[in-house]
C-alpha cells in the first residue's frame, strides 16, 4: 500500500494563495485547494476548520507580504520606500490589493494595521525626524490617500507607465509637495535644507516647476 503523502499547513495556504492572487478569495473552494495540491480534501481539513478559516489565513499572509514589500530598499529614502513598496505590491498582485483594500470589511482593520507600521518606518527616516507625531501623521494621511489612489489605478491598469521608475518620479515629487507644505506651514522650512534641496531636483523640476530654472 503506497504510503500516504503528507501536506502542511504552509502546503495547503500556498495553493490557496494562487487561487487568490489569480482570482480573489470567492473563488476559493475546500476542493480546488486540494485538487491544486494533489490530493482528497482531508489533508485540508486536517490544517484549517473550513474555508473561513483559510480566508483569515490569506489575508493576514496577503497583508504580511504588503509589509515585507514596503519594508524592501528600493531607494535610500525609507519614506519614499513605503509608498513604492505598496505601489509595486499593487502591480504584482492586483487582486489581492482589490480585496484587502477596496472589496473585503476587513479592510478597515487592515488600513488601520498599515498606518501604525508605516508611521513607525517613517520614524527611522532622519530627514522626517524635525517633524511631531501629529505632522508625522497629517503628512501619512496625505501621501496615503495619493499612492492608495494611485495603487487603485494600476490595479485598473489605467496608469500607463506603472514602471518602477516612473512610481519613484511620482512619488517623490508628490512626497516633495507634501512635506515641504508641512515643513512651511509649522515654521520648520529653514531647519530642513535637506528638503529645500530634494525639492529643486531634477524628478521635482521635471514634473512640475520647469520654468523655474530659466
Amino acid at each position: 500500500m503506497p504510503k500516504e503523502i503528507q501536506f502542511k499547513r504552509e502546503d495547503i495556504l500556498d495553493a490557496a494563495f494562487d487561487i487568490f492572487r489569480r482570482e480573489g478569495l470567492n473563488a476559493l473552494s475546500v476542493r480546488r485547494i486540494a485538487a491544486l495540491v494533489g490530493s482528497s480534501t482531508a489533508p485540508v481539513y486536517s490544517c484549517f476548520s473550513g474555508i473561513d478559516e483559510i480566508r483569515e489565513a490569506l489575508m493576514q499572509e496577503a497583508f504580511e507580504r504588503l509589509i515585507r514589500y514596503t519594508e524592501k530598499t528600493y531607494t535610500e529614502d525609507i519614506f519614499l520606500n513605503i509608498g513604492l513598496g505598496m505601489l509595486e505590491f499593487a502591480k504584482d498582485y492586483p487582486v489581492v490589493y482589490r480585496t484587502i483594500f477596496l472589496e473585503d470589511a476587513r479592510g478597515r482593520d487592515m488600513f488601520r494595521r498599515f498606518s501604525e507600521t508605516s508611521k513607525i518606518q517613517m520614524r527611522k527616516e532622519p530627514n522626517l525626524l524635525i517633524f511631531s507625531d501629529e505632522e508625522i501623521e497629517s503628512i501619512l494621511d496625505k501621501l496615503t490617500i495619493y499612492t492608495h489612489g494611485l495603487a487603485a489605478m494600476i490595479c485598473a491598469g489605467i496608469v500607463e507607465d506603472p514602471s518602477t521608475e516612473s512610481l519613484i518620479d511620482r512619488l517623490r515629487a508628490t512626497g516633495s509637495d507634501i512635506i515641504g507644505a508641512t515643513a512651511f506651514m509649522t515654521g520648520k522650512y529653514d531647519e530642513y535644507p535637506e528638503l529645500f534641496e530634494m525639492m529643486k531636483g531634477e524628478s521635482h523640476e521635471k514634473n512640475h516647476h520647469p520654468e523655474r530654472d530659466t
